[in-house]
């Protein structure tokens, strides 16, 4: 079961990077991934 979730958890950070090449508003959105709003307000 915890290899499941990490497996889950691999892939979903993986799409996340995929998506956020070619958008450099997704990579500050990943990067301040916990902190979503306090990025949306740095720009």
């Amino acid at each position: 079961m915890k290899k499941l979730i990490y497996v889950i958890t691999l892939l979903f950070i993986l799409i996340n990077y995929a998506t956020a090449i070619p958008n450099d508003n997704v990579i500050k959105t990943f990067n301040g991934a916990y902190s979503p709003s306090f990025v949306d307000l740095k720009n």
